[in-house]
């Protein structure tokens, strides 16, 4: 307890120092369960109990625990509005409710209900305030509206008898009994009242507020009596006079104090309600404002409501709408300035980049964008920039008194420390003349020389005196790297400079280091070679007073003694909290100080051992600045961090930590805390709680367990290092910050576990558990002397163990197997389902033809039979797919609001047939008329009828199926459609209920046998809805129950899972109309006998489904054949087809390729193309459509609808046609008038360009927007828009088409006509010429050519018979 003093007394007297204090805050974003504070108390145990407005919460130094109330569990807290808590002389731990009061059972880790009761023995349950035990041993409780209690024990039971006649008023707020034994009631609306021994009652504060506002009453070791007013400030009470005197604040007289806690010594702690926490010395009688030095939380205006100093000295604070903070004993004084400080925010909130003290004792700080501070002794501070961001990289005042900086974007500047400017040296340029900017240290020499580093331009020096300017650093990037023996600078960027005692300037660069001899200029001497350390980034050098070097760099700490070229290599691994080294000082005591990018560390040289502090020591951060530390002539350093400043005094820097006081917390079993009745086998674990308890006893088959620790002076654990030893074997460390050892699979024995701790460099005493794993039955002596007399039962044992391994193992391969066979099937019933919708289509046209045209009865029912089949295949195909592409996760569902009680109904009207087949009564129950519901009704309705389809498949004759819709809200509190369907039928096995939707699944049983396919979809479906589906038994009767529960409004949708409408769903063989159907299917490529001028080309690698689109459309149209792509185009190149009808999967030359080709051909994109596929995806229609396809039909298809399709093309072509050629009108009628459209104009002007550039190879898509003076991307969209070509496109067809004409009129070579067009290389324009014509440019003028000789001799020949008859005549 002594020890506890000492540390309030420095909290006090540190109050006003910006030290590093971090105090550590529970709160709800962390852990505790409300920030509603009502009490914190620390049990004999030393746990720390908090209770709040929703929750008691225990804090064991290892995790907060959190109990609640529980319905229907009397062992848990009777409401989590806990108020009170007190620990009698036994032991006992009493809680106080809004309703009542419990004790505590630290054994078993649950609480029992202590009963009150009234003077009329009826039992009640009041709102406990407070409790106290009296010197006599009474036990007291204070609450509201039922006056005081006494705890009274018999036969071992504890209760409370109603006391009377001391108040007259029954709203207790709090006790308190004083030296003299005299008891103190606080009440909640008659002031104070004191009773003492006679029982004689004396009233004070009576003259005060009718409500009374009393909130806290103690004594000081004089025995003088505080009361704290929460309205009223702070009364002392004179025995004397019998009157309580109110103390003078100088802050506020009227101070609301909500809590007083008195010390061992003098000091009266004062919480108060909104202005932080006080002190009052009972000597002085002075009342001082305190914050305890916790720089990153204001107390000024916290409401402090309870207050407590634990067995170890940490300050505990329970502060109203914040949270629990604990306030550690100061340790090291770590001094902080920066923007978390509420006093010493003296620098901004900008990272730290430079510091430096100068002689004047003022600190210069350089920030990131935020410019130069100065801070000097008597804490002025003054702020420089020039600029908006001035970013400071380093700072340094030489020796006539002048303070330069380097910045990151400006260069070099002298800073005037009177006005504040900063004169930026412009004389400072690299070796293309350009400013340098980028000035990353600065040093001087004994000859006034400034060394400045930069980075990318090597080092400079500057003659203060006279201003001379040399560099030393490459002359060009261009260069050849430098050999390690040239006399240069190695290496331009530069990160730091060091001036050496030996007149050597050490340079850290970004690929090694290197020293200059001032003496000398030689880059070789010191070091052997122009450069040590290669590909390593020196962050910092630094010489410690022995002479040795110490290299800081982004990979640990190189240290080179004097006189030795030798290396020795430092990194985490030996100790440094990271290898990122920022900074090196070195103290008093020839200790180093290291920053880096995780803490400080402090290196004893003697000892080569590191000793780390961070951010929780009171840091200003874990991260610190390369090159940002000084010390002052006090001998104090200062390091700058993203943060702030840390500075601090070495020799008030101490390793030595507190002695951790270790204590185990919680054994886990199967990841769950053993309390007491925790059995392991038959045999109960614990007998006491964990702490107190020195052996425990596990079956051989709870081998794994983990063992939980902590301190009870709650050191934190990022500051301790675990470690156990198992039977005195050695000791492993675990990593830094956790508290928890885990053993696996420990074999039966006794085991000796001893675990220690270590803050800094100070150890634990260690603390030991025995752990006893018993031997399993088969292995105690009484067994083991069986198996002596029988050791063939022995080999019979062990034989049937390794059988069972074996049949394990065969078990799993047959699984494996079984998986491997499931996948193999869905793969192979993929892949053979996008084959049979091509025959499926061959078979269900003319299957519909035969219905509709033959009236044969006998027939029609053979035809129907055929028919449903085909559906049966068709929806077996159907769900194949869709479980493959959900599987594949190549579906994404998209939701919209569905009425969800309509589709229902729908789905069950599609079973009306056999519910009169069967007389099955159905029945469909809902309370509401409507409910819409977030679904996909492209899937949602699959999920309705396989289940329905199941349940009327397995329900008998004259049975019943119900259909129950509800609303229900389940533990993630959104509403929840339930929806059950429920029939009579034979049920479903109790071993088939968890396997029914795995994929291929049938029970053996079943004698109705199906694919094992439908419910593993619907399950798949229903999973894709966020919702859950499960089967189950009707307990009352016969029959199965499908529940499905999806959310009504899905809150896991994302914008691309909503629909914008409607999307039409539906695709079933039912829709397909009647159709003309094929009897030949040898029809070859031949002419019809028709009177169409239409010409219609077919396109499948199938020649089946190519001879039988042939028939069908022979008799309306000419039609020809083609088995792939690229034989399709070349025949479409050479004959005008008005329609093509292709597949889309083919070989060579697929469907989506060639239907891209024609659209983009000028030639013939005007045809119209549809697309057949047994691809169905939205993703697959867009891709055909997108290309520029006219339709899209999925396989099967309706040839009804085909036709009608290709009818529809060829008359909106015909129509078109008819529009420009102006057929709808007689000519006759029309007058002549010559007006254009501006669209004509502009595609007139475009050609016009086109033709006047023909020749010119640089006419491109840039020129032709110039011309037309229109943007490239406006270009291009109308052009889209008008000719469905883009600019590129639209000249290149031209060129081909001026191209054909030449060939085809001139007598010009190929070269002359590429030329002429255009075209800057002959390959190019034979291979553009080819595509676009389907033959190459030499036989296309050899056609041309024999063609008009062709003409030329048959004009010959007429004109030679006309001659001949005219001569005959």
């Amino acid at each position: 307890m002594r020890s506890t003093t000492l540390f309030v007394i420095l909290f006090l007297c540190c109050f006003t120092r910006a030290l590093g204090q971090k105090g550590r805050l529970f709160s709800t974003d962390t852990e505790l369960s409300s920030s509603l504070i009502n009490q914190v108390f620390q049990d004999s145990n030393g746990t720390i109990w908090i209770t709040t407005e929703d929750g008691l919460n225990k804090f064991d130094g290892a995790k907060m625990k959190v109990f609640k109330h529980q319905k229907g569990d009397a062992t848990t807290v009777l409401d989590n509005y806990s108020r009170a808590i007190f620990e009698d002389l036994k032991g006992n731990l009493f809680f106080g409710f809004i309703n009542g009061l419990q004790q505590y059972d630290h054994k078993n880790q649950s609480f029992s209900q202590v009963s009150l009761y009234n003077n009329s023995r009826k039992e009640v349950f009041p709102h406990i305030f407070s409790m106290i035990q009296r010197k006599n041993g009474d036990i007291l409780i204070a609450t509201s509206g039922e006056g005081i209690f006494k705890l009274h024990t018999k036969e071992g039971t504890i209760y409370g008898q109603q006391l009377t006649g001391l108040t007259p008023t029954r709203f207790i707020y709090k006790l308190f009994e004083d030296h003299d034994e005299n008891l103190w009631i606080i009440t909640q609306n008659k002031g104070l009242y004191k009773y003492d021994v006679d029982k004689k009652s004396t009233h004070y504060f009576q003259y005060d507020e009718p409500d009374g506002n009393i909130t806290s009453i103690v004594e000081d070791h004089h025995h003088t009596l505080y009361v704290g007013k929460l309205n009223g400030g702070l009364y002392a009470y004179d025995a004397s006079n019998n009157i309580f005197k109110k103390i003078k604040d100088p802050y506020n007289d009227n101070l609301p104090i909500k809590t007083l806690y008195l010390t061992e010594k003098k000091q009266l702690l004062i919480g108060s309600d909104g202005c932080g926490i006080k002190s009052f010395n009972t000597d002085t009688q002075q009342i001082i404002a305190s914050n305890f030095g916790i720089s990153q939380f204001n107390l000024s205006k916290a409401k402090v409501h309870s207050i407590i100093i634990d067995n170890t000295g940490n300050l505990w604070l329970g502060i109203f709408q914040k949270g629990l903070l604990q306030v550690p004993p100061t340790a090291n004084k770590f001094h902080y300035i920066g923007n978390k400080s509420f006093e010493k925010n003296l620098i901004g909130s900008n990272y730290i980049t430079a510091l430096y003290k100068d002689k004047q004792h003022t600190l210069w700080v350089g920030t990131d964008g935020d410019g130069i501070y100065g801070i000097r002794e008597d804490g002025h501070t003054i702020h420089y920039r020039s600029g908006i961001n001035t970013t400071i990289l380093c700072v340094y005042e030489d020796s006539h008194y002048n303070l330069w900086v380097g910045t990151y974007l400006n260069g070099l500047a002298l800073v005037d420390k009177i006005h504040g400017t900063f004169n930026y040296m412009d004389n400072l340029s690299g070796s293309q003349s350009q400013k340098v900017e980028h000035i990353y240290d600065i040093t001087e020499d004994t000859q006034n020389n400034l060394w400045i580093a930069t980075m990318g331009s090597g080092i400079y020096s500057m003659n203060i005196d006279s201003g001379k300017i040399s560099n030393y650093g490459f002359i060009e990037e261009s260069e050849t790297p430098v050999d390690a023996k040239e006399n240069r600078l190695f290496n331009n960027w530069v990160n730091c400079l060091h001036l050496g005692t030996n007149n050597t300037l050490y340079i850290g660069t970004y690929a090694g280091l290197c020293a200059l001899n001032l003496s000398n200029g030689s880059f070789i001497d010191t070091l052997g070679a122009n450069h040590i350390l290669d590909t390593k980034v020196i962050n910092t050098i630094y010489e410690d007073t022995l002479g040795n070097l110490w290299i800081g760099t982004t990979d640990g700490i190189f240290y080179k003694e004097v006189n030795n070229q030798k290396l020795i290599h430092y990194t985490d691994s030996d100790g440094l909290p990271s290898n990122f080294i920022c900074a090196i000082k070195e103290d008093n005591d020839h200790h180093l100080w290291i920053s880096t990018h995780y803490g400080i560390s402090k290196f004893d040289m003697t000892k080569k051992q590191f000793t780390n502090y961070f951010y929780n020591d009171g840091l200003q951060g874990n991260e610190f600045t390369k090159g940002a530390a000084c010390n002052d002539y006090e001998s104090n350093l200062y390091f700058g961090g993203i943060n702030g400043i840390t500075y601090f005094d070495p020799e008030h820097i101490t390793d030595e930590g507190k002695i951790p006081d270790l204590k185990i917390t919680a054994l886990y079993l199967n990841n769950k805390e053993v309390v007491k009745g925790t059995k392991s086998g038959k045999n109960n674990i614990l007998n006491d709680q964990i702490s107190k308890v020195k052996n425990i006893n596990l079956a051989y088959n709870d081998n794994t367990f983990a063992i939980e620790f902590a301190t009870s002076n709650y050191i934190e654990s990022e500051r301790l290092t675990y470690f156990y030893s198992m039977n005195n074997e050695k000791w492993n460390q675990l990593p830094q910050g956790v508290n928890l050892a885990t053993f696996n699979d420990l074999p039966p024995g006794t085991y000796n576990i001893k675990i220690k701790a270590k803050e800094y460099k100070t150890f634990s005493p260690e603390k030991s558990i025995s752990i006893i794993i018993r031997n399993p039955w088969y292995l105690t002596p009484l067994a083991i002397a069986i198996y002596i007399c029988i050791v063939l039962s022995i080999a019979s044992a062990i034989i049937i163990l390794y059988r069972q391994k074996f049949k394990t193992r065969e078990k799993i391969r047959e699984q494996n197997y079984i998986n491997q066979i499931h996948e193999a099937k869905l793969q192979f019933f993929t892949n053979i389902a996008h084959e049979i919708k091509t025959p499926i289509s061959l078979l269900a046209n003319p299957l519909r033809k035969l219905i509709v045209t033959d009236t044969d009865v006998k027939r029609q029912y053979s035809y129907k039979i055929m028919k449903r089949n085909c559906d049966r295949i068709m929806l077996l195909i159907d769900q194949l797919m869709d479980m493959r592409k959900i599987d594949a996760g190549q579906i994404q569902m998209k939701f919209q609001k569905t009425e969800i009680i309509t589709l229902i109904e729908e789905m069950a009207s599609l079973f009306e047939d056999q519910r009169e087949d069967k007389n099955i009564e159905f029945e469909f129950e809902h309370e509401l008329p409507f409910l819409f519901v977030d679904v996909d009704p492209r899937y949602f309705d699959k999920i309705i009828q396989n289940i329905l389809s199941n349940a009327y498949k397995f329900t008998p004759n004259n049975g019943k199926i119900k259909i129950e819709l509800s609303l229900c809200e389940l533990a993630h509190k959104e509403d929840t459609l339930q929806i059950k369907i429920i029939d009579n039928g034979k049920g479903i096995e109790e071993k088939d209920t968890t396997h029914i939707f795995d994929r291929f699944y049938q029970s053996p049983g079943n004698i109705t046998k199906g694919t094992g396919i439908g419910l593993h979809l619907t399950k798949s479906i229903v999973k894709s809805h966020h919702g859950t589906i499960k089967a189950e038994n009707n307990l009352d009767k016969k029959g199965s129950c499908f529940i499905i529960e999806i959310p009504v409004k899905n809150s896991l949708l994302s914008n691309s899972d909503k629909f914008e409408e409607s999307i039409n769903t539906t695709n079933s063989l039912d829709e397909y109309q009647p159709i003309p159907i094929i009897t030949d299917l040898s029809i070859k490529n031949e002419k019809n006998k028709n009177k169409s001028k239409y010409k219609i080309l077919i396109v499948d690698d199938d020649a089946e489904m190519r001879a039988y689109l042939t028939k069908e459309f022979s008799e309306h149209y000419h039609v020809s054949q083609s088995k792939n792509g690229k034989e399709a185009l070349s025949m479409i190149l050479k004959t005008p087809y008005d329609l093509v009808i292709s597949d889309v999967k083919m070989p060579e030359l697929d469907g989506i390729s060639l239907c891209k080709k024609i659209k983009q051909h000028i030639n013939i994109n005007h045809i119209p193309v549809i697309l057949l596929t047994a691809k169905s995806r939205e993703k697959d229609n867009l891709e055909g459509l997108n290309i520029g396809a006219d339709a899209y039909l999925p396989k099967p298809f309706n040839l009804q609808i085909l036709t009608k399709t290709v009818q529809n093309l060829i008359h909106n072509r015909e129509l078109l046609k008819n529009t420009y050629r102006g057929n709808q009108i007689p000519e006759e009628q029309l007058d002549k008038i010559s007006i254009k459209s501006s669209d004509e104009k502009l595609i007139q002007k475009i050609i016009t360009v086109i033709n006047e550039n023909l020749n010119n190879p640089e006419l491109n898509v840039e020129m032709l927007a110039s011309e037309i003076g229109l943007s490239r991307v406006h270009l291009y969209r109308k052009l889209k828009e008008l000719t469905n070509q883009s600019a590129r496109d639209l000249i290149k067809n031209i060129r081909l088409k001026q191209a054909g004409i030449l060939l085809s009129d001139k007598k010009l070579t190929i070269s002359e006509v590429t030329y002429a067009t255009g075209f800057s290389n002959i390959s190019k324009f034979s291979s553009s010429f080819k595509n676009f014509y389907g033959i190459s440019p030499k036989a296309y003028r050899e056609t041309k050519l024999n063609l008009k000789e062709e003409e030329s001799l048959n004009s010959f020949d007429l004109d030679l018979q006309q001659e001949t008859v005219r001569l005959v005549e």
